[in-house]
């Protein structure tokens, strides 16, 4: 009978000690409670306008979510700079849903000011071998789970997208 009594409580005894020995979080990933980040791909740069007044943008973010479930996503919010310049940042602050298992594409519009613009013209112009645009970012989750937050950092050539160069 104790043998018995031992072999059925000493699983929960374990959970027990697990439990207190470590925190929520690293229990939930034990049991594999906890979602996973969604991945981000920079996968490509559409030029809307281009004008020395002003170069308007289009980041196109493949999305995949590899969860089983859906994540809400709150807000998506990014910094660019391209050739040791800081161009600017935007938001994305309309809320959106990642579907589970499933790859969607996140459209990140962003507006480059009249000096920035001038700026990396003449930078580009000087040097014109390749202009890389970095765009990192952060993405704000709200999971069954908890609030979340992953970053993202991806680089793509812009060159090939402007007219005359």
């Amino acid at each position: 009978m104790g043998s018995l009594l031992v072999t059925l409580l000493l699983p929960t005894v374990w959970l027990g000690i697990l439990g207190g020995a470590s925190s929520c979080t690293a229990m939930r990933q034990l049991l594999g409670l906890v979602a996973e980040k969604p991945e981000l791909k920079l996968a490509q740069i559409e030029v809307q306008s281009f004008s020395v007044q002003r170069i308007d943008l289009v980041f196109l973010l493949d999305a995949y979510n590899p969860n089983s479930f859906s994540l809400d996503v709150e807000g998506l919010d990014y910094k660019v700079s391209g050739l040791g310049l800081d161009l600017g940042s935007g938001a994305l602050e309309k809320p959106f849903l990642l579907q589970g298992k499933e790859r969607s594409q996140v459209r990140l519009p962003f507006v480059m000011a009249p000096d920035v613009a001038l700026k990396i013209m003449k930078k580009y112009l000087g040097h014109p071998k390749e202009l890389k645009i970095l765009v990192q970012g952060h993405l704000h989750l709200n999971t069954a789970f908890g609030k979340m937050e992953t970053q993202f950092e991806e680089e793509k050539s812009l060159a090939k997208g402007l007219p005359g160069f």
